[in-house]
């Protein structure tokens, strides 16, 4: 616990985080094409332009939010990092 040299990798968190977030809300999108969901879509496409369930709004959403959710990530590990150092 008192190691210094541990801690996460931002690089790879920012990675995971972006994919996984990516793949909720393109799942998002097809789940709204059967109804499902839909109130779920339109709060995210209030975030993310272009996002809607139809294919090309799906890849946009997925897009953006690879791009939120990396971002986030990478954040989030870096913040960590500072803080367990403390």
């Amino acid at each position: 616990m008192g190691d210094d040299t541990t801690g996460l990798d931002a690089r790879a968190f920012a990675l995971a985080c972006g994919l996984l977030w990516s793949l909720g809300v393109a799942g998002i999108g097809y789940a709204a094409r059967f109804g499902w969901a839909e109130r779920w879509r339109r709060l995210l496409a209030d975030a993310y332009v272009g996002y809607d369930e139809s294919d090309a709004g799906i890849a946009v959403g997925a897009l953006w939010a690879f791009l939120d959710g990396a971002v986030g990530g990478y954040a989030f590990a870096w913040l960590y990092d500072r803080l367990a150092r403390s």
